[in-house]
């Protein structure tokens, strides 16, 4: 992922793997806790942690390199958010950092990586199975935390299973081996680990052999309809550029795509409605630069099959449809929050 954050309109997350809070409650309370907190930049979970307490804004941040003021937003800070909280710059078009600073896009290959990024958190791959549990007929589904647990700092689940060993001890008896699998288990995690090595080996629910994660991932113009999900074999998800436009409902924002599809001799963009709400809180940083007018492009992520509509000959839409029948996704549901990913 080795491309500059702002560079031609098209924005990168994820870069930025600590920040400085900016709001004086929380700087006295890190300087009131030195030995868990030695220094004042923090890692997105501790400001998660600290928010509505001594954090009061997910815009209080600014970079944490010495004399660079670059101003930064923590996004899915907030409880209810379905994504963990990461830190992206508050400003996608312009640059604000110094020209020292290793955020500053000219100096992109020198950032130092923290020990609590993603790249470093995929550390724990050592032994066992990684299983994705993109299902074919559901997409993906909220997390159920009594069957899993889940680090902060990791991007995935485990769940600890007992395998029957038929090795035999000095005393003749079995015993039970623990083995433990890692489930990648959201949209986001599936994101990560594909931006990280998108050659790494994973299992999923329809393969008994590992496949390249790369494998899992076509450009949206492979996508099929929802009447012909029954006709793949493996479950994959579909990305593209997009960018954000205003409907007559204030409630709702369109992302439309730029993927043009051939439809019955038709060129067709498809597009998908999100409430307006959940794109301000997961991804403020991308929000903040739609509501001050500059069009910016960012590539969208999702699972959901296609949706076609017929208005007339000449006039087709082309839109995404629910897992549970063909009919438009709710833009203010659960199951469209988890199978859409903006990176």
């Amino acid at each position: 992922m080795k491309e500059k954050f702002w560079k031609e309109g098209k924005i990168l997350a994820h870069l930025i793997t600590t920040a400085i809070p900016t709001d004086p409650a929380a700087i006295t309370f890190l300087k009131s806790n030195q030995g868990k907190y030695p220094t004042l930049d923090i890692t997105p979970f501790v400001a998660k942690d600290l928010y509505d307490t001594y954090i009061l804004n997910k815009r209080n941040f600014i970079c944490p390199t010495d004399r660079c003021n670059a101003p930064v937003t923590c996004r899915s800070i907030d409880p209810s958010s379905k994504n963990k909280p990461t830190f992206v710059n508050q400003s996608l078009s312009t640059n604000k950092h110094v020209s020292t600073c290793p955020y500053h896009p000219d100096n992109y290959d020198s950032v130092v990586i923290h020990k609590a990024s993603s790249s470093e958190s995929f550390k724990y791959l050592k032994s066992g199975e990684i299983i994705s549990d993109l299902s074919l007929i559901r997409g993906f589904q909220p997390l159920d935390s009594s069957t899993t647990t889940k680090t902060a700092n990791s991007p995935v689940s485990t769940l600890d299973t007992a395998k029957k060993s038929n090795k035999a001890t000095s005393s003749k008896t079995t015993k039970k081996e623990k083995i433990v699998r890692n489930h990648l288990k959201t949209l986001e995690d599936h994101v990560e680990m594909y931006n990280h090595n998108p050659d790494f080996g994973i299992l999923t629910t329809q393969s008994k052999r590992q496949i390249p994660i790369k494998y899992m991932f076509k450009f949206l113009k492979r996508n099929v309809l929802f009447q012909e999900l029954n006709t793949l074999q493996y479950s994959y998800i579909y990305y593209s550029q997009a960018f954000l436009s205003e409907t007559s409902n204030p409630y709702v924002l369109r992302l439309s795509f730029k993927c043009p599809l051939s439809v019955d001799d038709l060129t067709i963009y498809p597009s998908l409605i999100v409430s307006k709400d959940h794109i301000e809180n997961e991804y403020p940083d991308i929000y903040d630069q739609f509501v001050s007018g500059v069009e910016t492009e960012f590539k969208v992520f999702t699972t959901l099959p296609f949706l076609k509509k017929h208005i007339s000959p000449s006039k087709i839409y082309v839109n995404f449809s629910s897992f549970l029948g063909p009919t438009d996704i709710d833009p203010f549901s659960d199951e469209l929050f988890y199978n859409l990913y903006i990176n």
